[in-house]
């Protein structure tokens, strides 16, 4: 069974409230000594907002998803229709938009780990007001 790779996305913010993403493997993590970029940051009046972990997943457009970010996701289910003369299913599409974030059954907002409906919109530090 192939393993999740296990990626880190770091979230800077400058002193003019500019932001800068960086990603690391687990395997760069290990390997290199990344204290100097945080050196480097914190020296230069850059504050560090969060550290996201990838939930292994893609959107529809090829994106790695990670904790943080925010998206649509399309959902379509089966609605029951009563009628005098007969019984249906019509199908009824929500449309979701939300953090992803680690919950009590894994990654939200994610059914069956599926993300082939689900787009990135932004991310929580970057777009805040998307969640509004």
């Amino acid at each position: 069974m192939k393993q999740r790779e296990i990626k880190f996305r770091y979230i800077w913010q400058g002193p003019e409230n500019e932001i800068k993403k960086y990603e690391y493997t687990l395997e760069e993590l290990e390997q290199k000594d990344v204290s100097y970029v945080i050196a480097d940051y914190e020296i230069s009046d850059w504050k560090l907002l969060g550290k996201l972990q990838y939930t292994g997943l893609k959107d529809k457009n090829g994106k790695e998803i990670y904790e943080g970010d925010i998206v649509n996701f399309q959902m379509t289910r089966k609605k029951l229709v009563d009628h005098p003369v007969m019984t249906a299913f019509e199908d009824e599409t929500a449309i979701y938009q939300g953090a992803v974030e680690w919950g009590e059954f894994g990654w939200r907002p994610f059914v069956d780990g599926k993300a082939e409906k689900i787009e990135i919109i932004g991310n929580i530090y970057e777009n805040p007001e998307l969640l509004k």
